[in-house]
């Protein structure tokens, strides 16, 4: 690598330039979108698969190296992460119909993007910054080594329902699917709990009316909501006080 060389010039922005939010695994990006309306300068939002936006892509070493780079270069104040869960939970592992070795493989690919993101979250911690993942209640993300580590230190985990910021299927029937913050910012007002007072929806099968018709539901569900999206962003901007 040359001497000149710069990761910030590598995807169009300039040396120097300082970020509020970034988010990884960013899906749809919605949560990074209200970050940018509350007034957050916002680095490049980075999923799995490449995106209009960055042509990265975070299977690759390379891309991991460039994004680290861009953490360094950037000092980006608060990074998001909300790795693919299906290996960590009890429905994704029941329900997908794998061979032993594409489950080897899933493990490998998904074991890589944890300890990547718990690594970032671990420099943002010693750079004294902030960070956050998010992951499924009861995922086994939350048992693995690295996070356990991170919770002896200064992170702490917080429980939410997904139906208390308005997460619903096709039929508006609401979705409870328990989720979990874990960062080392106070993040005690996104725990909010289930009271529809209604009964729930099912996250299985395929959406069957809509826009997102055909989709798998745990995939749609998978998306942040509009209210969730807005209470963690007003967060995170907080935290810039």
């Amino acid at each position: 690598m040359r001497p000149s060389w710069s990761a910030m010039q590598e995807i169009g922005r300039d040396i120097g330039e300082r970020w509020d939010f970034m988010e990884i695994f960013s899906g749809c990006s919605r949560l990074s979108k209200e970050v940018a309306k509350f007034g957050g300068k916002c680095g490049p939002a980075v999923d799995c698969l490449p995106s209009a936006e960055l042509r990265l892509d975070l299977s690759t070493p390379s891309t991991r190296a460039l994004l680290w780079q861009l953490v360094k270069e950037s000092r980006v104040r608060w990074i998001h992460l909300g790795f693919p869960c299906t290996f960590f939970i009890n429905l994704g592992r029941c329900t997908a119909l794998r061979t032993h070795t594409q489950w080897e493989e899933l493990r490998e690919t998904a074991l890589g993007h944890m300890e990547f993101s718990i690594h970032l979250l671990r420099e943002q911690e010693t750079e004294g910054r902030d960070g956050s993942m998010e992951q499924p209640r009861n995922a086994g993300s939350w048992r693995c080594r690295g996070w356990t580590e991170l919770e002896n230190s200064s992170f702490q985990k917080y429980i939410y329902d997904s139906c208390a910021f308005g997460l619903c299927d096709e039929y508006g029937r609401p979705l409870q699917k328990p989720g979990a913050l874990g960062s080392n910012r106070d993040l005690s007002t996104m725990e909010r709990q289930c009271c529809c007072g209604v009964p729930h929806g099912r996250v299985e099968g395929s959406v069957q009316q809509g826009p997102e018709k055909g989709r798998r539901r745990s995939e749609v569900a998978g998306q942040y909501t509009l209210a969730f999206c807005q209470a963690f962003a007003r967060e995170i901007l907080r935290s810039r006080i």
